[in-house]
């Protein structure tokens, strides 16, 4: 279970590597991608002047992401 659901992410990561503004944004200039199968979201978003796709959060679908950005680090 967990190599397929790692291999999953992989693919979702792939995917927004290649069409990354394919994904709207939701929320402070991030954008959610979806691994198939998983009930998790890929946060990111794109740094253009670096030509940069940032992964901010993977999380699970019924969590709460905005609560990941008032976490201290």
């Amino acid at each position: 279970m967990e190599e397929e659901f790692a291999l999953a992410v992989e693919l979702a990561i792939q995917q927004l590597l290649k069409e990354p503004f394919a994904h709207a944004v939701r929320y402070r200039n991030v954008r959610i991608a979806h691994p198939k199968r998983f009930p998790y979201n890929i946060h990111f978003y794109i740094d253009e002047p670096n030509l940069t796709v940032v992964i901010t959060a993977i999380v699970h679908s019924k969590r709460d992401p905005l609560r990941f950005f008032n976490r201290k680090s």
